[in-house]
């Protein structure tokens, strides 16, 4: 599934590199949108579901930790398509179009060393120690109403939380923070 996922993520991206060479926005939209975003869901889904296989009694975390790598991403991809667009600026043009295309091939060499890195667990298979799985069963705070859900403090952390994140921007751009943190992300 994941060299599917590179297929489809790597060819997106080859063909939005043509498409914005040729100026189709149309072929952008299918390489990025439909293409790319097929990769992309396929990418996410087959390391996550791995680690869970591997890790079956700590889900939460394995699943975290891949959420987590996945996202991390943007740290790495980020700047160095910035530093990509910079290195192949010049008179011609912005340099987004050869960007895109080295951006494939990176990608496309860690994708593939992935691809052929990683292996299920055999069938069968569980960790030492797994008595842990039995005891969950019978676990009470893992069958938890609704009703009760929601009253608990850590639900009303998250909800907290999740408010207090949308008003953020609005602080932000209100003292300046915006603009400054801008400053510090190129």
């Amino acid at each position: 599934m994941s060299f599917i996922a590179t297929l489809c993520w790597c060819g997106g991206l080859l063909l939005s590199s043509v498409a914005i060479y040729f100026h189709q926005l149309w072929l952008l939209w299918l390489g990025a949108g439909v293409i790319g975003g097929i990769g992309l869901g396929l990418g996410y889904i087959s390391p996550v579901s791995t680690l869970l296989r591997w890790f079956p009694d700590k889900r939460g975390m394995a699943a975290g930790m891949a959420i987590m790598g996945f996202g991390g991403g943007a740290l790495v991809g980020a700047p160095l398509a910035n530093g990509l667009m910079n290195y192949f600026a010049g008179p011609a043009g912005n340099g987004v179009w050869q960007s895109i295309l080295a951006l494939a091939a990176i990608y496309a060499l860690f994708m593939l060393a992935g691809t052929f890195g990683y292996r299920l667990p055999p069938m069968g298979w569980h960790p030492s120690g797994e008595k842990a799985q039995k005891t969950m069963r019978n676990n009470p705070t893992i069958q938890v109403h609704v009703r009760v859900a929601c009253r608990t403090p850590q639900f009303l952390a998250a909800v907290d939380g999740a408010v207090a994140q949308r008003h953020r921007g609005d602080r932000h751009s209100r003292y300046g923070l915006a603009d400054a943190a801008g400053d510090l992300c190129r």
